[in-house]
């Protein structure tokens, strides 16, 4: 299997039975920077979800204020329609 990703670190030996072995030190290069670039994809993620948080607040405060100026126009509404009629 490892051979299939990484053909460089699998070496088929002479025998007759072709037996494969693996370098593993060269392995731990490889699979160091394959977590590296997951870290650098996670913190990009994490940076990502912290502005859509971000975001998201600031359109919740938004919501409530029109809900509130909604609610104070409907009590203005409501007091000319009970002083003037409907």
């Amino acid at each position: 299997e490892v051979e299939k990703i990484f053909p460089q670190l699998v070496k088929t030996g002479t025998d007759s039975l072709n037996t494969k072995s693996v370098n593993y030190a060269n392995m731990v290069s490889v699979l160091t920077t394959a977590m590296q670039e997951q870290q650098a994809i996670i913190e990009a993620q994490q940076k990502q979800l912290q502005m859509q948080e971000a975001k998201n607040e600031a359109q919740q405060t938004i919501i409530e204020t029109q809900q509130k100026q909604l609610q104070t126009q409907e009590k203005r509404l409501k007091a000319l329609e009970e002083r003037f009629g409907k």
